[in-house]
């Protein structure tokens, strides 16, 4: 039997990194594919959708710099470039939910109202 601690015969942590970004990739791409053939039906609401997909990939991806990154200087960079994507995510969002391409997601719960309403009952 191998001895499977010896470190000729594990992938590194990077190539793990990789073989993970490039699957999630490939079936995130498939998946915003179909999306797009079965649903949406404008060019200019398609291409919203496309980008607004791209967006929640760099946010992913920044996210994964963030939590590998070795560098404290280089996690403060993905840092605010993460934080300038989702930003952006959110301009993209609300012009989607404007045009009508997109429902509004679901907000979270008013606690204040609900603390009321539960002292009235």
């Amino acid at each position: 039997m191998k001895d499977i601690r010896k470190g000729a015969d594990r992938l590194k942590s990077a190539e793990l990194a990789s073989l993970w970004a490039q699957y999630v990739s490939d079936s995130a791409s498939r998946c915003m594919l179909l999306y797009f053939k079965e649903v949406v039906k404008t060019r200019k609401s398609r291409m919203m959708f496309y980008v607004s997909s791209l967006n929640s990939l760099g946010i992913e991806f920044y996210g994964t710099a963030v939590s590998q990154s070795p560098r404290i200087d280089l996690r403060a960079m993905y840092n605010k470039m993460l934080m300038d994507v989702q930003l952006y995510a959110e301009d993209g969002a609300n012009l989607m939910i404007k045009n009508k391409w997109l429902e509004q997601p679901p907000l979270a719960f008013d606690r204040k109202d609900l603390a009321d309403e539960n002292k009235r009952s």
